[in-house]
C-alpha cells in the first residue's frame, strides 16, 4: 500500500513539474527540502480539521507519506475547490492532493496522475422516492452546486421532464 502511494505521488510530482501550471520540479523540491501541498481541509474524509485544528484525512496522510519517503518536510497549503488550479499556476503549491476530477478543460491546464481513490456521485433521497436508477429523477427538483463535476454528471444522467428542466 505504502509503495503504491509513493508511486501515485512520484507520478504526481513529476508530471506536475513539467505542466502549464509551473510547478517546481522534483529536483527543485529536494533541494528546498520541502514540498508545498495544496489540500482542501473542508472536504472530509479526504481533508479536514481536526478537533485541535490539526490538518487531517486521506489527503493530508497522503501527502505525509509522500513527504516522509521524499525525506523533505511538508508544508500543507489549504486551499478550497475553486482556488486549488490557481494555487498551481501562481506556484503557491507544488501539487495538489485534493478531490479533483480529471476533466478536459482541467487538462488544458495542469497535468494529472492515477488517482489514488475514487469519489462517487450519491442521490439521497426520502425513502419513498424510490428512486432505483438515474430515470426516475426526471422531473425532481435536484440540488447540486452550481458549476461543479457533480451538477454536470446529473445533468448529463437525469432525464428531463416534459417541460424540458431536470
Amino acid at each position: 500500500m505504502k509503495k503504491s502511494i509513493l508511486t501515485f505521488c512520484m507520478m504526481a510530482i513529476m508530471t506536475t513539474g513539467f505542466s502549464l501550471a509551473y510547478a517546481d520540479t522534483l529536483s527543485d523540491i529536494q533541494e528546498k527540502k520541502v514540498i508545498k501541498v495544496a489540500i482542501d481541509l473542508g472536504n472530509p474524509p479526504f481533508g479536514l480539521q481536526t478537533e485541535q485544528l490539526k490538518a487531517g484525512g486521506f489527503d493530508v496522510h497522503t501527502a505525509e507519506l509522500l513527504a516522509s519517503d521524499l525525506g523533505v518536510k511538508l508544508e500543507i497549503v489549504a486551499t478550497t475547490g475553486p482556488n486549488r488550479i490557481p494555487f498551481l499556476t501562481s506556484r503557491r503549491a507544488d501539487i495538489v492532493i485534493s478531490t479533483l476530477a480529471n476533466t478536459p478543460d482541467r487538462a488544458k491546464v495542469i497535468d494529472f496522475t492515477v488517482p489514488y481513490a475514487a469519489v462517487l456521485n450519491i442521490v439521497a433521497a426520502p425513502k419513498n422516492m424510490q428512486i432505483t436508477g438515474p430515470e426516475d429523477l426526471a422531473g425532481q427538483r435536484i440540488a447540486a452546486t452550481r458549476g461543479t463535476t457533480n451538477d454536470v454528471e446529473v445533468t448529463n444522467v437525469a432525464p428531463l421532464s416534459s417541460s424540458g428542466s431536470l
